[in-house]
């Protein structure tokens, strides 16, 4: 994560964020999370750790869609990280909230 990456995710917790900014606080701190659990536990993902920006790229896509999928270690310990309950409506109002 960027210096950039790692401020703006100390600032979504103590400030209001825009709707864009959200999706980006959400997919920096979801890229980390990502990059983590693919070293983690190799055997529950499909792909290498050099592919993880690949993923995380279409994931965020996806985000902003609002047609992802949840089960996974990454997405779960991205909301425990930003306060956000682990559910469909919760992740999609976080990202939709101005």
């Amino acid at each position: 994560m960027t210096d950039a990456e790692k401020t703006a995710v100390a600032l979504a917790s103590t400030m209001p964020v825009s709707r864009a900014g959200r999706l980006d606080v959400f997919a920096a701190v979801y890229r980390e999370e990502l990059r983590k659990a693919v070293v983690a536990f190799p055997d529950e993902y499909g792909f290498k750790p050099a592919k993880v920006d690949t993923v995380a790229d279409r994931m965020i896509v996806a985000f902003a869609r609002g047609s992802f999928n949840k089960d996974g270690r990454a997405i779960k310990a991205t909301c425990k990280r930003l306060g956000i309950k682990y559910t469909y409506a919760a992740i999609n109002s976080y990202l939709r909230t101005d």
